[in-house]
């Protein structure tokens, strides 16, 4: 009698399957509750694509990440008809281009699965995981570079495996996780193939990674709490809660700053040290007013506490503008200025500019801001702070520069009101708090509309206040002494070392197989 052929060999069960890996993958990301997921959400793409050629492996792999890009960056959708602002049916397709976008690195990522498979059957998962990765860093860093929706990102919400973040990054985890698929994956074939029911190497060293890597996180977790902590910083954390259609009416910004100066001066004296508010949220250039300047000094007089904002700064010579955040004291006033490194294509300016010049015709609001120079740190009260503005806290390159130039927290000012009450508040949150593990550095976080936050170092929220709400969370911040990560002094060295350490094994298997 002919042995029944597996679901994955049949025709409409690849495409089933492949979808069903997206599904997963999707419901592993959070907010919502299921990290688990991860840990098998590949598996059905890795066997869907068994025995076909490159270009159906693709196309199962498009499915795949088109799905799961979809439901992480659904909300793009509406950031563009609200704010754009764009037709429906215009700002959907874009939504949809960035989908495939992203689904194209999973299409790339599948195509070579088979044929790894079949070079490298015992080490296969370890490959498959190291092509993963470097995709993902490529995607973080390719045309301006889009760090959203990474693998490890679903394990934030698993504090004992995130810690595995200070070795290699969000990037490490997402290598675990896809390790492990690909062992299962193996595993699977194996049964199906009716071989003899022993245990499969490669699942051994699977389950013996993950029990080393949640081994690792509960050490880490325990070493870091009892840490002394050597201060307890107090911060005010503003959430002014300006709707974004009204942030840069000229009508509204008197009613704005009043918000903002009335909000800090309501803490009193000697009730913090450092006040923050978020990106953008002074709607004036503080260069041109020296009035403005006095005025905040006059604030930090009055409480007793340094303040920490996002504002803007023109150049004087050019005329060209930066996404800024400004230290203030009430001792010197200004003390130092950051300017936004890393902006966001088509949001902050517009990438291959004389190529796509016809996306300005499109919507008017797409920025004209210049990079700045460098990661400044900024020293507010008595400590050196880095600042990732907004949507820089999902480039792990950068928060790796702050504490490798002597950052002892980070804070981070960000307006999320683009998102509107979508799930991509939240992940933003909590992408900032692999940031945080990644360099054993505390965070603190003024956002707009929400969500505002303190981080620890061990990416746990210490404390956050609500969306939507005008309110100011006052909290306490500990600091300690943590020796720099291995991630902080390595950054992806250990990924350039997995992929040379590939090339090398491709290269003696095709030796092997010319020799015959």
């Amino acid at each position: 009698m002919e042995r029944p052929r597996p679901l994955w060999e049949r025709s409409p069960g690849a495409p089933a399957m492949a979808a069903a890996s997206g599904v997963l993958l999707a419901l592993a990301l959070p907010p919502r509750p299921d990290p688990w997921l991860a840990w098998v959400a590949l598996v059905p793409l890795l066997l869907s694509v068994r025995g076909g050629g490159r270009r159906r492996a693709a196309l199962l792999g498009l499915l795949t990440g088109t799905i799961y890009a979809l439901a992480s960056v659904y909300w793009v959708e509406g950031t563009m008809v609200r704010y754009g602002p764009l037709p429906v049916w215009l700002a959907s397709a874009a939504t949809l281009l960035l989908a495939l976008y992203m689904g194209g690195y999973t299409a790339v990522w599948v195509a070579l699965a088979p044929g790894v498979s079949r070079r490298h059957r015992h080490t296969a998962p370890i490959w498959l995981a190291t092509a993963w990765v470097a995709l993902e860093w490529l995607r973080t860093h390719l045309l301006g570079g889009f760090g959203w929706a990474h693998l490890g990102y679903t394990q934030v919400t698993t504090p004992a495996i995130l810690q595995v973040a200070e070795l290699g990054g969000v990037f490490a985890i997402s290598w675990l996780i896809v390790a492990v698929n690909g062992a299962l994956t193996a595993t699977v074939v194996h049964l199906a193939d009716r071989r003899p029911h022993v245990l499969q190497p490669q699942l051994l060293a699977a389950v013996a990674m993950v029990l080393a890597a949640a081994a690792f996180g509960v050490v880490r977790l325990a070493e870091i709490r009892a840490t002394p902590v050597r201060r307890e910083l107090p911060v005010a954390l503003v959430q002014g809660n300006v709707p974004e259609g009204e942030k840069w009416e000229p009508a509204r910004r008197r009613q704005i700053l009043r918000r903002y100066l009335g909000m800090s001066e309501q803490l009193g004296a000697a009730a913090t040290q450092l006040i923050v508010w978020p990106e953008a949220a002074i709607p004036y250039l503080l260069q041109d007013s020296p009035q403005l300047r006095a005025r905040l000094r006059q604030v930090c007089r009055r409480t007793g506490a340094d303040l920490l904002f996002g504002g803007l700064w023109r150049d004087p010579a050019n005329r060209s503008y930066r996404n800024s955040a400004y230290a203030i004291t009430a001792a010197a006033g200004v003390v130092g200025r950051y300017d936004k490194l890393h902006l966001v294509p088509f949001g902050e300016y517009v990438p291959l500019a004389r190529l796509l010049a016809f996306v300005r015709s499109i919507t008017a609001q797409i920025g004209d801001f210049r990079p700045g120079s460098g990661p400044t740190l900024l020293p507010v009260a008595g400590e050196q702070v880095g600042c990732p503005i907004c949507f820089e806290v999902t480039y792990p390159w950068l928060t790796r520069a702050f504490a490798c130039g002597g950052a002892t927290m980070l804070a981070t000012v960000t307006n999320d009101a683009w998102f509107g009450d979508s799930v991509a508040p939240r992940q933003h949150l909590l992408i900032a708090a692999v940031r945080c593990v990644e360099t054993r550095l505390p965070m603190v976080r003024a956002a707009n509309t929400g969500i505002t936050a303190v981080i620890d170092a061990d990416g746990a929220i210490l404390a956050e206040v609500p969306q939507f709400e005008t309110t100011t969370l006052t909290a306490t911040v500990p600091l300690r002494d943590l020796a720099p990560t291995l991630y902080s002094r390595i950054g992806e060295g250990w990924l350039i070392a997995l992929l040379a350490a590939w090339a090398l094994a491709e290269w003696l298997h095709r030796r092997r197989v010319a020799v015959g």
